[in-house]
């Protein structure tokens, strides 16, 4: 196998789960595994994620006397231990190479994640989750990227965090919520997509909960709970030079908190400001006839957080030329 036609995804000490942001059509894995990651639960996890059709080779022992090689299809190893009541055995030292196939579609594949995959407790695609359309905007802004510490704060049932978390395994995510009801399928949706390892929650109501945890680098507020002004100000102050702060709002009343947050800061970083407003209208079809349903519109702001020298320099860089400045060009033009 060549290096760059395999993705190499370690288990080891890992919940199993997180198998699940890799289970992707027509790609190869090479798993690094634990005696909770055998090939029978790997098997299990391709038949959740309807890859039924995944081939799994298991190495043994490599380069000792014993070394063995054996070959699996998923679904027929997860029959085989069904009819006869037992697993197969293997050595504690192996690796499993992973070649998925199948129909899939249980799992997403490319950001966007269906609204309809996540548990709210509602009918599905409905209850408190940011929608695809806003969550896919969101990221937008986010950028995660190796290393970051990102808060979600007002995580709902996960829609941001889980968006971010399934797609970017080298973050650390903190999804903060204080409602019993949210955080139960908060935690459920972060369990099924497999990203509780870099996900944690937090359970509180901000800014109390944000006192202890890791300082961001990056910060979202979905929720606020009437705290808005608190939460910009509280999470400003605590994101370093270059820090992003990313809000969305609903109400008229919190979009206009946005606005003010956004006047009180300096002019180089409101220069660096950035907004959409985003009124998403989702259509279906059925006895041949359209129906349109719309959304709430809703507004996202994003603010960069710059340091006192990127400030004075992009001050510099925006005065207007003074009026020598000009006599003295003229006089070059001459």
């Amino acid at each position: 196998l060549s290096l760059q036609d395999v993705n190499v995804v370690s288990l080891h000490g890992r919940a199993l789960s997180t198998l699940r942001a890799h289970l992707k059509k027509n790609t190869v894995l090479v798993l690094l595994t634990d005696k909770n990651s055998l090939p029978l639960a790997i098997a299990q996890e391709c038949m959740q994620a309807n890859f039924a059709d995944t081939t799994l080779n298991v190495y043994e022992d490599l380069g000792h006397a014993s070394e063995r090689h054996q070959q699996f299809k998923a679904n027929e190893l997860v029959e085989q231990c069904q009819t006869s009541g037992s697993a197969p055995t293997f050595s504690p030292l192996h690796i499993t190479i992973v070649s998925v196939k199948g129909e899939g579609g249980l799992y997403p594949e490319f950001p966007g994640i269906p609204d309809h995959l996540y548990q709210t407790g509602v009918a599905p695609g409905k209850g408190m989750i940011t929608k695809r359309e806003v969550r896919l905007m969101i990221a937008t802004y986010i950028q995660p990227s190796k290393g970051d510490v990102i808060w979600d704060v007002g995580a709902g049932c996960g829609g941001v965090a889980v968006e971010l978390g399934f797609w970017r395994d080298d973050i650390a995510l903190y999804a903060i919520e204080y409602r019993a009801e949210r955080l139960h399928f908060l935690k459920r949706n972060i369990e099924y997509f497999g990203i509780q390892n870099h996900c944690h929650i937090v359970e509180g109501r901000a800014p109390e909960a944000l006192t202890a945890l890791p300082l961001p680098n990056k910060v979202f507020i979905g929720g606020s709970d009437g705290e808005l002004g608190c939460l910009l100000q509280n999470a400003w102050q605590k994101l370093p030079h270059g820090g992003l702060l990313i809000a969305s709002a609903v109400l008229d009343r919190t979009q206009a908190e946005l606005r003010d947050f956004a006047c009180s800061l300096s002019l180089a970083e409101q220069d660096r400001i950035e907004s959409v407003s985003l009124a998403v209208s989702r259509s279906t079809v059925k006895d041949a006839v359209f129906s349109s349903e719309s959304k709430r519109p809703i507004t996202v702001f994003k603010f960069q957080k710059l340091s006192n020298h990127s400030k004075k320099q992009a001050k510099q860089n925006l005065a207007w030329p003074k009026p020598s400045q000009y006599q003295n060009l003229e006089q070059k033009v001459k």
